[in-house]
């Protein structure tokens, strides 16, 4: 009895992680724009990485 509507079937991982809207199919994620800039640290330093954290000597 129960009808299933058209399109209605369950979204793989992948899909659903996407950021992209299910009925427009436009990409909403921030990064999505290659311009995009993530905010600035409070600091105002760049990002590090692991290994350049670890070569600091306190």
């Amino acid at each position: 009895m129960s009808e299933e509507k058209e399109g209605a079937q369950p979204l793989a991982d992948e899909e659903r992680r996407s950021g992209k809207d299910r009925r427009s199919g436009e990409d909403r994620r921030q990064d999505s724009d290659p311009n995009y800039r993530s905010p600035e640290r409070r600091n105002g330093e760049e990002r590090r990485s692991g290994e350049d954290r670890r070569k600091v000597s306190r």
